[in-house]
């Protein structure tokens, strides 16, 4: 499978990473989160992402100019 979304992945036993096309790594999601800096990055800018999304405020629309 190949995922955008690390939250889809958690829970495989096996994930291969890969930067610009090529391979980088590969273990389990914690694994991968404790050893690999790229991972812990992609984490990160995922976790601030869905933080902004949650802080939004429903029915808000975007003002136009």
């Amino acid at each position: 499978m190949i995922s955008h979304r690390l939250s889809t992945i958690r829970s495989f036993q096996r994930i291969l990473v890969m930067k610009d096309g090529n391979f980088i790594t590969e273990g389990s999601f914690d694994e991968l989160l404790n050893d690999c800096d790229y991972m812990k990055e992609l984490y990160q800018k995922e976790e601030q992402e869905l933080e902004g999304r949650e802080q939004e405020p429903e029915g808000r629309e975007q003002e136009s100019d």
